[in-house]
């Protein structure tokens, strides 16, 4: 894939990503109408925080990768990381709300789909996050 169609793929699955985010500000506001228990309203905060916040992360990542592009596969693996972290955290931060599953742990049903969503959330944001700062590097020593 060439720049643009990079650029093109992150400014779109950060507007799901950021709209995901929106929507999930719904079941959190009902929840605090409703005087619902803290542990429920605090996951609908964290989704809706977080996801919001993982959208303009992939925008923000438009921009700034003209100027840090190192060519492929580096390329695609940066961004395919940050995205699929993102899809990752689309599942299980809303999923991990409405069964009142944190997901911190394996356990059964449900739960272990949020536990392997977090999971990889965490993997891929964290490879995308090593090789932002491994192409910023190559590119003050050039």
């Amino acid at each position: 894939m060439d720049l643009e169609q990079l650029l093109d793929h992150l400014t779109l699955h950060g507007s799901i990503c950021f709209l995901v985010g929106l929507f999930t500000g719904f079941p959190y506001y009902r929840s605090l109408l409703k005087e619902e228990e803290a542990e429920l309203q605090n996951s609908w905060r964290v989704a809706h925080l977080s996801l919001t916040l993982g959208g303009v992360l992939l925008f923000s990542l438009v921009g700034l990768f003209p100027r840090i592009s190192v060519g492929n596969p580096v390329d695609t693996l940066l961004i395919g990381s940050f995205i699929l972290s993102a899809y990752s955290f689309m599942i299980s931060l809303p999923l991990g709300a409405l069964t009142k599953n944190r997901g911190l742990i394996p356990s059964k049903g449900w739960g272990q789909l949020v536990f392997l969503g977090n999971i990889s959330g965490v993997l891929t944001s964290s490879v995308g996050g090593i090789l932002l700062l491994y192409v910023s590097f190559l590119k003050i020593i050039k």
